[in-house]
């Protein structure tokens, strides 16, 4: 570690080490090369002692940072507290939430002053743009567009569930399928908000395996996504229920093997940046200032930023995470850009985002039925703010009527959505419910497709029983 004098960084300089500020936090990784306007505005912030260190630690090693114990989730944090790579993910007086506590207890420091100004703040706002800007000129060397393979990855044929399962777990196994690969995930979103170096491995292996498991099981594949258990307002959950429909959506654009995983790893990390910020902005059911709107709006940056500690992590993927919240009408952030400038990858993950967003449970609102999640983003797509063509893959992959939903037959019998039929988005797999006084169940399976369209058919999306267990 050592001591650098602002006035004396030049452009084209390679960082041999990070550079960070006083407290603790990163303004910019190893191997950056400087530019002039990076020069310019960090000579002009005055940020005082600025220090080339591998990590925060290397900072509190030198009495510049005091270590604090972990905090526990739901504690409101006394002042701004860094993480071990230098990120500041909560600031004074902000609620401490379980991703933030699980990336703390990889080390957590305190600096002297403790708290950053709102000068200080906006000056490494503009950094980080500038960093993203110059990241540009890169992508602006990157195909936009991804061309369809001679052959659909979901029509490969059927092989195991996994190293066991010959077939499709029931509820309690897909249930627990599920939750160890979100607890995975959560290990690998706690080193990237702690700005630790993270193996671009560790979270290829999930993706390939959602990559296969779709090609071997697509009809029941979204299940992953719309009905194992999903806790409220989890951020690895989301991401991994988005990773799924990514995956679903790209498969069924006919991608090749390499782009579908390209759009798993991408739905599974665009949303990094929203670890930086806070429940209440992030899910809300108040209007925000607006002030509080362009925090939120400001998380592509954050993800692209933070997606500096994966490494050897394709560039692609990180302009997915700075496009994914872009519209192909222009009305999206944080460019406006319209669809002839985004890339296929931010327009599928776009898609899977909002749509599991929809889904989702909180705080000031149920779920949304399935169907009119869906139903939701089909006009989304009919005024011009998805794509048409990405969206009619969603349709295809999760049905009409997507796989959770609660439908009633035309026979008069109440049945759930487990599975979806190729080339038959409204005739999907289903479970019929029974109902008995020891509750709610369920029991036959139905093939919709086995029988004519005359003959048996679903009326209308109902609402499930309220003592309905999520099953598969």
């Amino acid at each position: 570690m050592r001591q650098i004098d602002a006035t004396t960084l030049r452009p084209g300089v390679r960082l041999p080490l990070a550079f960070y500020t006083r407290q603790g936090v990163k303004l910019l990784s190893a191997s950056t090369v400087l530019t002039e306007a990076m020069c310019r505005m960090i000579t002009q912030s005055k940020w005082g002692d600025l220090f080339l260190a591998s990590s925060a630690s290397d900072l509190q090693e030198s009495a510049l940072l005091r270590l604090v114990e972990p905090a526990g989730e739901g504690t409101v944090a006394p002042a701004d507290v860094v993480t071990a790579g230098g990120v500041l993910a909560v600031e004074a007086g902000e609620r401490i939430e379980r991703h933030h506590a699980e990336a703390y207890e990889l080390g957590a420091f305190l600096g002297t002053p403790e708290k950053e100004d709102q000068r200080l703040r906006a000056a490494r706002m503009k950094i980080a743009d500038q960093c993203v800007l110059d990241l540009s000129a890169e992508w602006s060397r990157l195909p936009l567009r991804i061309r369809s393979a001679p052959t659909p990855a979901w029509a490969a044929p059927r092989a195991a569930f996994g190293p066991t399962h010959a077939e499709w777990p029931d509820e309690t196994r897909l249930a627990d399928f599920r939750g160890e690969r979100v607890r995975r995930f959560q290990r690998v979103f706690a080193r990237i908000l702690s700005g630790l170096p993270v193996a671009l491995g560790e979270v290829s292996l999930l993706v390939a395996e959602l990559v296969h498991l779709q090609r071997t099981h697509p009809e029941r594949f979204t299940q992953l996504a719309l009905l194992a258990p999903r806790g409220e307002d989890y951020l690895p959950e989301h991401c991994y229920a988005v990773a799924c429909l990514s995956v679903a959506i790209a498969a069924r654009l006919q991608w090749s093997d390499d782009h579908v995983r390209l759009a798993g790893l991408a739905g599974l990390l665009s949303d990094v940046g929203m670890g930086l910020v806070p429940a209440d902005l992030r899910i809300s059911g108040r209007t925000l200032s607006e002030m509080e709107i362009n925090r939120v709006r400001r998380h592509p940056t954050y993800s692209v930023v933070m997606l500096d500690a994966v490494e050897g992590l394709p560039e692609t993927v990180r302009r997915t995470a700075y496009q994914h919240h872009e519209r192909e009408n222009g009305s999206g952030y944080p460019c406006g850009l319209r669809g002839r400038l985004i890339c296929d990858l931010a327009k599928v993950v776009a898609i899977a985002d909002a749509f599991a967003a929809a889904a989702a449970r909180r705080r000031y609102r149920s779920a949304k039925r399935p169907y009119e999640a869906i139903e939701e983003i089909i006009m989304q797509a009919s005024i011009g703010v998805f794509d048409k063509r990405c969206v009619r893959a969603l349709v295809e992959a999760a049905g009409l009527f997507p796989v959770g939903s609660h439908v009633m037959l035309s026979n008069n019998t109440p049945a759930v959505v487990v599975g979806v039929q190729p080339g038959a988005i409204d005739r999907p797999i289903v479970r019929v419910v029974q109902h008995s006084t020891q509750g709610t169940t369920l029991g036959l399976t139905v093939h919709l497709t086995d029988f004519s369209r005359n003959e048996l058919w679903i009326s209308q999306p109902i609402d499930p029983p309220t003592d309905f267990a999520v099953a598969g």
